[in-house]
């Protein structure tokens, strides 16, 4: 019941003492908000669901779409943040565990529905939002819509003891940006710089028209600020379903699935107006455990797991001018990328991203209580498999 901007899980372990967050979100993130602990490092916090590992087995990255959002907050019946001492069986990482443990139906139909709406209209005025036309001037906050909408149902299955649940949650958020680049003054682009005159290469001119007229600050050294305001699209959606049954009077089995799929068009912050990021992540999460009672001091529990991810981040030119811009190198898709200092930089990324993965997870354990003692014993066994190769293309 927590209110909660944004209805992120990762949010919740800000709860914990010495939990903070590493970093901002960044708008070209391919997962979560990325957190530490104790004075550990950013990947040194591990996630798990319902016992099993959902983390990036390269990247040891938070589990979240690009949207920098783990959603799900309505499956959600227990959240546990283990750290420093914690016992032998979650360990896995240098500083916390977070175990998050999905809720399970009951044996009468429930169900319930949200919607949250959030609009710029209610935005108080950010200093640094300029008007576009006149940046002497003060703007209206830049255009800002977000849906989140979702439910739950949940109720029983034939048999005695049998039940599902089953939650599903969709982003869908038109996030208005005000950005700021330095470019070349009107002056600079044909030669007169502060310093004295110089001669523009025939070759240079196609570059430099690419640039924007400023409509900002003279800086007075030959550049000057270009301020313009952009939308940056964000689309997730988010199911969980789980299903659990009494197989006899000793043993229980659950089966969860859970789906999370998000795309993002983020302009590239450290480029001129035009150039952007299409960013977009697909997490899949299956498990099967079943449980066995030995006795009032004996249980016996095995778990399967089988984790698919893909994040993908591709360099896109806006316009038709820019996308027909000379390429660096030729042959490759995108222009690359053109550094100059004091002027803001000019192109698409330097890698496009793509980051596959998937994980088998295996474990079989003991628990034996024997008044105030607890003896646990089994193992953990884990293969991470990448479905592709990790791709670095450099457009120059």
């Amino acid at each position: 019941s927590l209110p909660i901007n944004g209805r992120s899980l990762d949010s919740l372990a800000l709860l914990a003492p010495g939990m903070i967050p590493a970093r901002a979100k960044d708008t070209r993130s391919l997962n979560g908000l990325t957190q530490e602990i104790s004075g550990n490092g950013a990947r040194g916090t591990e996630y798990r669901l319902d016992g099993t590992d959902i983390q990036h087995p390269v990247l040891k990255s938070t589990p979240g779409g690009v949207s920098g959002l783990l959603l799900g907050m309505d499956s959600v019946q227990e959240f546990e943040i283990l750290n420093d001492a914690y016992p032998a069986y979650m360990g896995g990482s240098g500083g916390a565990t977070v175990n998050v443990i999905t809720r399970r139906g009951t044996r009468n139909f429930h169900g319930s529905a949200f919607w949250f709406y959030r609009d710029s209209v209610l935005d108080a005025r950010n200093f640094f939002d300029r008007d576009p036309e006149n940046p002497t001037l003060r703007s209206d906050p830049p255009e800002f819509s977000r849906h989140q909408f979702g439910g739950s149902v949940g109720g029983p299955l034939p048999g005695k003891e049998n039940t599902f649940f089953f939650t599903y949650e969709s982003l869908r958020e038109r996030l208005g940006l005000t950005l700021f680049n330095t470019v070349p003054t009107v002056a600079a682009r044909s030669g007169n710089l502060p310093t004295g005159a110089v001669t523009v290469s025939d070759d240079v001119v196609p570059i430099l028209n690419l640039y924007p007229l400023p409509n900002g600050r003279d800086f007075g050294d030959g550049s000057a600020e270009y301020i313009f305001q952009q939308q940056q699209p964000t689309d997730d959606q988010h199911f969980n379903a789980r299903t659990d049954f009494r197989l006899g009077p000793s043993d229980s089995l659950f089966v969860r699935y859970t789906f999370h799929d998000s795309e993002q068009l983020a302009p590239f912050e450290v480029s001129i107006a035009g150039f952007d990021s299409d960013l977009a992540s697909r997490n899949q999460y299956l498990t099967i455990e079943e449980t066995h009672l030995f006795s009032s001091r004996l249980l016996h529990t095995a778990q399967f797991s089988y984790n698919r991810g893909a994040y993908t981040g591709v360099s896109v030119a806006s316009t038709s001018e820019l996308e027909a811009a000379p390429k660096l190198i030729p042959g490759r898709p995108n222009m690359g990328r053109i550094n100059i200092r004091g002027l803001t930089a000019f192109g698409t990324d330097t890698a496009d991203v793509d980051f596959p993965f998937g994980q088998f997870q295996f474990s079989d354990t003991f628990q034996f209580a024997s008044g105030s003692h607890d003896l646990r014993w089994g193992f953990d066994w884990r293969h991470y498999r990448s479905n592709g190769s990790y791709n670095f293309f450099f457009d120059g």
